[in-house]
C-alpha cells in the first residue's frame, strides 16, 4: 500500500484549524466514501482537536484561534478497488510564523524532531494562503506578504534543522498552494462548476495579483515554478451573516458557518490530486529500476554478439527485441509498453507511441459509444494500468480521458437521481444518499442536495396533512395520534421554527399524559345558575365515584365555594358533573336539576373555564353552569390540545 508524506504549512491566520475541521467532516462521515481521516494510533489529543474544530462547524462557529501549539498526525486513505493509498500528515498547529517560536518547555523533545525530520522528508507540501492577503495590488504590500510567507517557510526549514543538528536541505517535493477560505470570493460561484475542481481559476486568480512569486517560491523549496499547483479550499462551503457580531469584530463583513449546510469544497480534488501524482513518481521509480535489471542481464549476452556484430549488432538485437513485444498481441498491452518503456531507437519510440495512440483512440471511442457504466469502469482501469508511459500531451490525453470517464459515471447516477426525484419513488432518498456517499464534494452534489431538501419539504407536507385527518375519539386514537407527532418531529424537527417544535412537543406531552392515570388539582371557582335562590348540591364522580361534593348552607342562585381538590383521570374514564337542588317533599326531596358526563380525550375541558350544563329537569328555571381551573393544565396548553390533538386544526 503506497505512502506519502506530507506537511501543512501556513502563516497566521490563514486558517490551518479550519483546513483541518473540514477535512476531518469529509473523512470522518461514513457516508463519504472519497478518502477516510484517522488520527495515528488512536492519539486521543489529535482525535479531540479534529473533532472539537469539527464540532464548532456544526454549532455554527468558527474554531478558535489557535493559542498553544499541537502536534498532529493523521492518516488520510483513499480507497479504490485494487489499490489502497495512504497519506501521512503531520503538521503542528501553532501561533506566529515558525514551529519552534510556538513551543513551551512542555513540549517533548522527540515530537519538536519528528515532525522536523518528516518536514525535511516530505513528498507533499500543502501552504495554506489566506485570500484576504492576495488581492491587494500595491508593490511595497506585495512584497511584503510575499517575504511574510516566504520567510516563513524559510523559518520552518530552518526551525527543523536547528531542531535536528543538520545541515541538510529538504528534499525535493511538489508544493501545493490552498487558497483557504474561498467561498468569501466572487470566483467560488463559477469555480463550482469547474471540471478540473477549480484549479485553473484558483491559479489565474492568484497569479493575476501576485505575479512572480512562483519564482520566489520556488528558489526557497527547489521546485520548477511549473511543478507548483493551485487548489481552492472552503472548510465550509456555505456561510451566513454572524448572529455575534462581537466574536469576528475584526471583519468588515462577518460571517459564520451555514451549520445546515456545510459542504466542505476542494478536498477531493487536491487529494485525488496527490494521490495520482505520487502514483505516477513511484511507476517511474519502478519501472526504472525494473528496466536497469532487464538491461543489465541482457547486456551480459549482448558482450558476446559485440565481439562480433560490435555496436550496431547490439542495436540492432536490441531492437528487434522490443518491435517483437509490441507486435505480440498475446501481451496486453499495458505489459507491452511497461517492458519497452525505455526504447533503443527512433523505430521503437515510434512504435511505441503508435501502440500507444491507438489504445488512446480506442478507448477514446469507446467512452464515447457506450453508456454503460461498468463498462466505462473497465475503460478506467485499463487507464490505470499504464498511466506510467504517458508523458507530455499523452500524459493531458490520459487525464482527460479519465475526466470523461468520471463526469460521465457522475451524470449516470445523478440522472438516476433526479428519475426517483421525478417520479416521487420511494428509494429517492436513499438513491442521493448514496450520490452523496460517492461524490461528496462534486458541484452536482449541491443539486443533490436541494432535491433531497425539496423532497423532504414535500413529504413534510404530506406528513402534516396525514396528521391533521388523524380523528381522536378514545384513548388509542390519541396514543396512535402522538406517536405520529413524535416521529414527525423526530424527522423534521431541524426545518420547523423553535416555537412550533415546542408546542408539538408539548402536544405529544399533554396525549402521553391524558392516556395514563394521573392526579389533578381542581378549584371550583362558582356553580349554580338559578332564576332564583335554591338549596343546591354539587357532585364530580369518575366512574360514578365521588370525588368532590359541596351542598350550600341557605338557599343561593349562585354559589362561589372556591372548593379545591385532587381527581384522579385517565382518558376513557367517565367523568360526570352533577348540579342538584331540593325539591321539597312532595318532589321526593333532592333532584338532579343539570349535568354534563364525557370519557373522550378532551373531558378534562369540563374544568376549564365557564362550562354550560345540560337541563336534565324543565321544572327549574335558570341558566346551569360550573366555572373551575385546573392547576396543572394552563389555557396555552388547551389551545395548543384543540391546535394539534383535538380537533387539530394547526396541521
Amino acid at each position: 500500500m503506497p505512502a506519502y508524506n506530507i506537511s501543512l504549512l501556513g502563516t497566521e491566520g490563514t486558517g490551518k484549524s479550519c483546513f483541518l475541521a473540514g477535512l476531518n467532516y469529509i473523512g470522518s462521515n461514513p457516508l463519504n466514501d472519497a478518502f477516510s481521516v484517522f488520527p495515528k494510533i488512536n492519539d486521543p489529543v489529535v482525535k479531540q482537536y479534529l473533532s472539537a474544530a469539527t464540532e464548532a462547524f456544526q454549532k455554527g462557529f468558527f474554531p478558535k484561534g489557535t493559542r498553544t501549539t499541537t502536534f498532529l498526525e493523521f492518516d488520510i486513505q483513499i480507497p479504490k478497488p485494487k489499490r489502497n493509498a495512504v497519506m501521512n500528515i503531520k503538521t503542528l498547529d501553532y501561533p506566529g510564523e515558525d514551529f519552534r517560536a510556538g513551543m513551551t518547555q512542555d513540549t517533548p523533545e522527540e515530537k519538536i524532531k519528528e515532525f522536523a525530520e518528516h518536514l525535511l522528508k516530505s513528498d507533499i507540501i500543502i501552504l495554506l494562503v489566506d485570500p484576504k492577503d492576495i488581492p491587494d495590488t500595491a508593490e511595497s504590500k506585495k512584497a511584503e506578504r510575499h517575504n511574510k510567507i516566504i520567510g516563513s517557510i524559510n523559518a520552518n526549514l530552518q526551525a527543523a534543522r536547528d531542531a535536528l543538528h543538520k545541515k541538510d536541505v529538504m528534499q525535493k517535493a511538489d508544493v501545493c498552494i490552498v487558497i483557504t477560505k474561498f467561498d468569501r470570493l466572487p470566483e467560488f460561484v463559477p469555480l463550482q462548476k469547474a471540471k478540473d475542481g477549480g484549479q485553473s481559476i484558483a491559479k489565474e486568480y492568484f497569479l493575476k495579483h501576485w505575479t512572480g512569486f512562483e519564482k520566489t517560491l520556488a528558489a526557497a523549496t527547489q521546485v520548477s515554478p511549473k511543478e507548483i499547483v493551485y487548489f481552492p479550499v472552503s472548510a465550509v462551503g456555505n456561510t451566513v451573516p454572524a448572529e455575534d457580531k462581537d466574536r469576528y469584530r475584526d471583519e468588515d463583513n462577518p460571517v459564520q458557518p451555514d451549520r445546515d449546510n456545510i459542504a466542505p469544497f476542494g478536498y477531493d480534488t487536491l487529494f485525488r490530486w496527490i494521490e495520482e501524482r505520487q502514483k505516477r513518481l513511484q511507476w517511474r521509480k519502478t519501472c526504472g529500476m525494473i528496466s536497469s535489471a532487464i538491461i543489465s542481464a541482457v547486456l551480459i549476452l549482448l558482450v558476446v554478439i559485440s565481439l562480433f556484430g560490435g555496436k550496431k549488432g547490439i542495436d540492432v538485437l536490441l531492437e528487434q527485441e522490443q518491435l517483437a513485444v509490441l507486435d505480440n498481441s498475446l501481451i496486453p498491452v499495458a505489459d507491452r509498453l511497461k517492458q519497452t518503456s525505455e526504447p533503443v531507437s527512433q523505430i521503437v519510440e515510434q512504435k511505441r507511441n503508435n501502440l500507444l495512440d491507438k489504445e488512446l483512440e480506442r478507448i477514446e471511442q469507446g467512452i464515447k459509444q457506450t453508456s454503460d457504466e461498468q463498462q466505462l469502469r473497465n475503460y478506467r482501469d485499463e487507464l490505470e494500468k499504464f498511466d506510467f508511459s504517458f508523458t507530455g500531451d499523452r500524459n493531458r490525453t490520459v487525464e482527460n480521458r479519465l475526466r470523461d470517464i468520471n463526469e460521465k459515471l457522475i451524470n449516470a447516477e445523478y440522472q438516476r437521481v433526479k428519475d426517483a426525484f421525478n417520479q416521487r419513488s420511494e428509494t429517492f432518498t436513499e438513491t442521493a444518499n448514496q450520490f452523496l456517499k460517492h461524490y461528496p464534494t462534486e458541484t452536482l452534489a449541491l443539486e443533490v442536495r436541494r432535491m433531497l431538501d425539496q423532497f423532504a419539504e414535500q413529504n413534510m407536507a404530506n406528513h402534516r396533512q396525514r396528521l391533521k385527518g388523524i380523528a381522536v375519539y378514545d384513548a388509542g386514537s390519541l396514543d396512535g395520534k402522538r406517536n405520529e407527532i413524535t416521529a414527525f418531529l423526530d424527522r423534521y424537527r431541524s426545518k420547523l421554527s423553535g416555537g412550533e417544535a415546542a408546542a408539538m412537543q408539548r402536544a405529544a406531552e399533554l396525549a402521553k399524559q391524558f392516556t395514563e392515570q394521573h392526579q389533578y388539582t381542581v378549584t371550583v371557582k362558582q356553580y349554580g345558575g338559578f332564576d332564583k335562590p335554591e338549596d343546591q348540591i354539587l357532585n364530580v364522580l369518575v366512574n360514578d365515584n365521588e370525588f368532590y361534593k359541596h351542598q350550600t348552607a341557605a338557599k343561593s342562585k349562585s354559589v362561589n365555594p372556591d372548593g379545591k381538590f385532587t381527581l384522579t383521570w385517565q382518558c376513557g374514564s367517565v367523568l360526570k358533573i352533577k348540579l342538584q337542588g331540593y325539591g321539597g317533599y312532595f318532589y321526593g326531596g333532592v333532584e338532579t336539576v343539570a349535568e354534563i358526563s364525557n370519557d373522550k380525550p378532551d373531558a378534562l375541558k369540563q374544568f376549564f373555564g365557564n362550562v354550560k350544563l345540560l337541563q336534565k329537569n324543565h321544572r327549574w328555571q335558570g341558566g346551569f353552569f360550573i366555572q373551575c381551573s385546573i392547576a396543572e393544565i394552563s389555557e396555552e396548553d388547551w389551545q395548543i390540545f384543540e391546535n394539534y390533538i383535538l380537533p387539530g386544526s394547526a396541521w
